[in-house]
């Protein structure tokens, strides 16, 4: 449940030293003057007033005042300023071609990676029978094609592969050094993970150079910090000899690896009688992706955010997919879901969306919800069983799988189907992600490729509000750096949120331009399978390229689902559902919808949306 307090959590023990700043300590009375300031100027900024908060830092930084004070000012500043534009300029330009390209597996995905250019690029996905459909619905590509032939190699000889494509990767950036912006951000790879061709994709796509680490704990575990702070010395190290760091930007940190997602600190003591002592703080999880990215500054005694962190997830198939979503889509319509907007205090309402929204209308569609139209009812009509938003804001209470409107809400109302960006004020979304009945579970399995949330109960003044948000994102900034506190924030200490996804989606002003692509070496352009081919196969090919008879077809392959594979089941399924003919997934008998995550979770919901039953709030385990 998000609570709703100011109260600060003493973070003693919660890091150590990463790398010491050498600047002379200051008076006490001036820095906390300095830091005041700094507040006010964050507060002017997330109350939409852009103007006059670039004004206060501008006078700031003119008073000379202390370096981690200054440093996170011109941070603040540049995002208003949209400064981190300029990183990703030679990136942004490149002509992206207006085809698909499919691979049967992460070996031909790497030879075809291979393929891209300084100055062209164009999505390429591992094909399957859900995630590929959502892309190519949302890319509308002109042609697509498919690479039918795997490129031969054995688990071994991939890691090798993998390894030296990074070494040629980072001598290509290091030759290429002097012509290029810095580096926006750096990957950092396990090479013989499930994600390790999503972090190629996004080291490629971004020009970011790449080191490798083998993860050294399952995702699930709860580490102690210490091991940790070893590995982003390693990450501040490689930051400096590519010379990353930048005084008015935050650089990027891109996991793909199962790194884990938590660690755990020292039991702080109450700071006071008003801070809650519930099972969230007696617990002590802090997010690994806070911790990362950081140096300790002498001056405050506390740590210095250089960097933001993200990672990409799950096997092959979906690291891709958010890799290829992150580079090569942008949002046109946005929704809202305010639960916040009946509530008293002023501490909710500050969350109010109504401004951001209004700043973002002058470039998106905007659909809100909020007051009596934030119920379940009305996001049950608008989400499913289909929608057609590329970003959505969620504010709300609950917990991994609850979240309250005006009752309570479950996983089975958490919107799939489209390739979407996420940001969730809330408790414990992200607790456990790769469980598909939690809300951040479902909706990364659903098609979301990007989700910014929380692991445990972060409290309301974790989250940056939705209008500074909006105008520092409008301006060109990461949408992850936009989510984070800058120092001397309520929760800019290692905390608890934390994204998946690319931390350098960016929404842009205006979109790549896109050209032809006359062949693609070893690929056959992807027409509609001819009469007598096997129903499946025809099915494929008319899902993707938007063919009419594509819901017949499924129905048709539904009408003998023993029959099919399980890539075959969730593509038939997710046709039928997402063309809102849910009576034909709810069909589907259990016992073969178990045969694929998502095939279990469309018959389930076409079992809820035919019987009139409202979804329930999921008791499956992890």
């Amino acid at each position: 449940m998000l609570v709703a307090t100011c109260a600060a959590v003493t973070a003693a023990g919660n890091t150590g030293p990463l790398e010491p700043d050498k600047s002379n300590r200051v008076e006490p009375d001036m820095l906390q003057a300095a830091m005041v300031q700094l507040q006010e100027a964050a507060t002017l900024l997330e109350s939409g007033n852009a103007a006059g908060a670039a004004a206060m830092l501008d006078r700031l930084i003119a008073g000379e005042p202390t370096k981690t004070v200054a440093h996170a000012a011109r941070m603040m500043r540049g995002q208003i300023r949209g400064v981190f534009a300029a990183r990703q300029a030679f990136w942004h330009q490149r002509t992206v071609a207006n085809a698909i390209v499919l691979v049967p597996d992460e070996a031909t995905f790497l030879a075809a990676v291979a393929q891209w250019k300084p100055d062209r690029f164009w999505p390429i996905l591992i094909e399957d029978g859900w995630l590929t459909p959502i892309f190519v619905r949302a890319f509308r590509p002109a042609e697509i094609w498919r690479v039918t032939r795997a490129a031969p190699s054995d688990g071994r000889q991939l890691k090798n592969d993998v390894l030296a494509f990074v070494k040629t990767l980072n001598r290509n950036l290091a030759d290429q050094f002097e012509k290029r912006p810095r580096p926006p951000g750096i990957v950092l790879l396990d090479p013989s993970s499930a994600q390790r061709m999503g972090g190629i994709a996004l080291a490629c796509g971004r020009g970011q150079p790449t080191i490798t680490a083998a993860a050294q704990a399952k995702r699930n575990a709860v580490v102690p910090f210490q091991p940790l702070l070893k590995l982003n010395a390693q990450l501040m190290k490689s930051s400096l000899q590519w010379r990353i760091n930048d005084s008015e930007t935050w650089f990027a940190v891109t996991l793909a690896g199962p790194y884990p997602y938590r660690y755990e600190v020292p039991a702080p003591p109450r700071a006071s009688p008003e801070v809650p002592d519930e099972d969230a703080i007696k617990v002590h999880l802090r997010a690994v992706d806070d911790l990362i990215g950081r140096i300790h500054a002498d001056d405050t005694g506390t740590d210095l955010r250089v960097a933001v962190v993200g990672r990409v997830t799950g096997n092959p198939v979906r690291s891709i997919y958010q890799a290829m979503c992150s580079l090569f889509l942008q949002p046109q319509r946005m929704a809202w879901v305010d639960a916040y907007s009946h509530q008293r205090d002023e501490a909710w309402r500050r969350y109010d969306m109504s401004p951001a929204l209004e700043l973002m209308a002058a470039r998106y569609v905007g659909t809100l919800l909020r007051g009596r139209d934030a119920t379940v009812a009305s996001v049950r009509r608008r989400f499913r069983p289909a929608h057609d938003f590329g970003m959505i804001w969620i504010n709300s209470k609950g917990g991994a799988k609850i979240w309250h409107l005006d009752a309570k809400a479950g996983t089975d109302d958490f919107p799939i189907g489209t390739a979407t960006a996420m940001h969730v004020v809330h408790s414990y979304s992200l607790a456990r992600p790769w469980n598909n009945d939690t809300l951040a579970g479902r909706a990364l399995a659903g098609g979301a490729y990007w989700y910014y949330g929380s692991i445990a109960e972060p409290y309301l003044v974790a989250f940056n509000r939705p209008v500074g948000m909006a105008v520092k994102m409008l301006a060109g900034t990461p949408a992850s750096f936009a989510a984070r506190q800058i120092t001397g924030g309520p929760r800019a200490l290692p905390w608890r949120l934390m994204l998946i996804g690319d931390p350098l989606f960016t929404l842009r002003a205006k979109p790549a331009r896109r050209e032809s692509m006359a062949s693609v070496p070893g690929a056959v352009k992807l027409q509609s399978a001819v009469a007598g081919s096997p129903l499946a196969s025809r099915l494929r090919s008319a899902v993707l390229l938007s063919d009419d008879a594509a819901v017949a077809l499924a129905q048709r392959c539904l009408e003998d689902a023993a029959s099919l594979s399980p890539d075959e089941l969730v593509l038939a399924l997710g046709t039928v559902y997402l063309a809102g003919r849910p009576e034909l997934a709810a069909a589907i008998p259990p016992r073969l919808a178990r045969a694929h995550p998502m095939a279990a979770v469309l018959a389930r919901l076409g079992r809820l949306l035919t019987s009139g039953v409202p979804a329930a709030r999921s008791t499956a385990g992890d």
